[in-house]
């Protein structure tokens, strides 16, 4: 079956509705660096100027779905958490991530890899203490009732890990919680 010029571009477009949005952090950076006069120096002038706004339809900054397989922790850390601590710390030793040193510029880069593998070394630490610590908690506690209440407490605590550290679907986490438990 050949494809006519409609169908290819129905195709298309049918390839581009399923790209994710832009990561609302790195659409604000991008919206900053515009805007600033050392970077973009807001060069879009009247109707141009709108066409960052509307983020559903940014598919140039989607990262092609990186930030959809992407946990929450990573996403965190990425984001927030870099921030912070780059007021606290980093500003100390980071210099402008910009080729002009003529002005005071508010951009830094930190290497994204570098922050994905503290991602799963937290994630991977986290998720292997946690039944560990169960077991040793349980086992200096004599009360049945006490007993039970630390296992709900601890199943509730592999749930919400489960959730923050992987990108597991609700019935994935229901099954991984039911045999955490079992």
């Amino acid at each position: 079956m050949m494809l006519t010029y409609p169908d290819e571009c129905l195709l298309q477009q049918a390839i581009i509705k399923k790209f994710e949005k832009p990561a609302t952090w790195n659409l604000r950076m991008f919206r900053r660096w515009l805007n600033s006069p050392a970077c973009g120096n807001a060069f879009l002038n009247g109707l141009e100027e709108q066409v960052w706004d509307k983020d559903h339809d940014l598919i140039a900054m989607s990262s092609l779905g990186v930030d959809a397989e992407r946990d929450h922790l990573s996403r965190l850390l990425l984001g927030p958490c870099v921030a912070i601590f780059h007021k606290a710390i980093g500003k100390f030793y980071k210099t402008p991530a910009t080729e002009r040193r003529d002005e005071k510029l508010d951009f830094y880069r930190y290497n994204e890899s570098r922050i994905l593998r503290l991602a799963g070394i937290i994630g991977t630490t986290i998720s292997s203490a946690l039944p560990i610590t169960s077991i040793v908690a349980l086992n200096y506690v004599e009360r049945t009732i006490i007993r039970l209440v630390i296992v709900a407490i601890f199943t509730m605590m592999f749930s919400l890990i489960l959730i923050v550290v992987t990108n597991a679907r609700r019935a994935e986490n229901f099954a991984a919680t039911a045999a955490y438990v079992s």
